[in-house]
């Protein structure tokens, strides 16, 4: 066909003889025909429409697919998925009972311990949304306002005013009280107590 060179194939699932151009052949490490590649695909785990698969999926996509609006954020600063979920061919079923061991419910995201960590079962874990916002890498909880500085938490999308200190440092230390007391030991605050 054209200049495109084309190979007579045997499929590896049904035996099935097809033919295949051999730049798709070079490109594909599946070894079946279409037939049995989408059956392969979409029967490998039966998860395709349970909510952990999107969660998986968007998971890869943020730090493998240089075109995700969020790219710049995950793959673009190193951040990975551990082999055991990335795997093609276990990876969901791992990620999803790693999840129904690990608390998942309807409701919750995961987030990841350590924000300059990837994704793998030591870093992550399944909190609520405002966990999940409090654990942001832009989230200091604290600023320089009016000649001073402020401490602030938000609990339940309220922000929460602290009070206001002479020293960066002060309102810092000010914030790590409040992110103790208002969230325990979801706070990076009291895991950096605790580890140390």
């Amino acid at each position: 066909r054209g200049h495109a060179r084309q190979v007579l194939c045997k499929c590896l699932g049904c035996g099935k003889e097809f033919i295949r151009l051999l730049g798709n052949i070079r490109r594909s490490t599946v070894g079946m025909c279409k037939a049995c590649s989408i059956k392969k695909r979409c029967t490998t785990h039966g998860l395709s429409k349970h909510k952990l698969y999107y969660v998986l999926k968007d998971m890869i996509a943020r730090c493998y697919d240089k075109t995700h609006h969020k790219y710049y954020n995950y793959g673009g600063r190193g951040i990975t998925v551990c082999d055991e979920w990335y795997n093609e061919d276990d990876g969901m079923m791992n990620f999803y009972n790693w999840s129904m061991a690990h608390g998942y419910k309807e409701g919750l995201q995961l987030d990841r311990y350590d924000n300059d960590l990837g994704y793998c079962t030591e870093n992550c874990r399944w909190v609520t949304p405002a966990v999940n916002n409090f654990n942001r890498r832009n989230t200091r909880g604290y600023r320089f306002h009016n000649n001073r500085w402020e401490a602030y938490i938000t609990i339940n999308k309220k922000m929460l005013h602290i009070g206001y200190f002479d020293t960066e440092d002060e309102a810092r230390e000010a914030r790590k009280a409040a992110e103790i007391k208002y969230y325990g030991e979801n706070s990076p605050a009291y895991r950096e107590v605790t580890d140390g």
